[in-house]
């Protein structure tokens, strides 16, 4: 397995998470994933 591959696989189970963390949100109408999300991207 290469670096990249590494890479672009830990990206997409990323999006995938994201994804979920949206839907989760959606559905509990929280902020509290809102900042969950935020602080995410904060790290890259």
């Amino acid at each position: 397995v290469t670096r990249e591959q590494v890479k672009e696989s830990i990206e997409s189970w990323l999006r995938h998470a994201n994804d979920r963390l949206k839907l989760k949100a959606k559905k509990l109408g929280s902020q509290e994933v809102d900042q969950i999300t935020s602080s995410c991207d904060e790290h890259e």
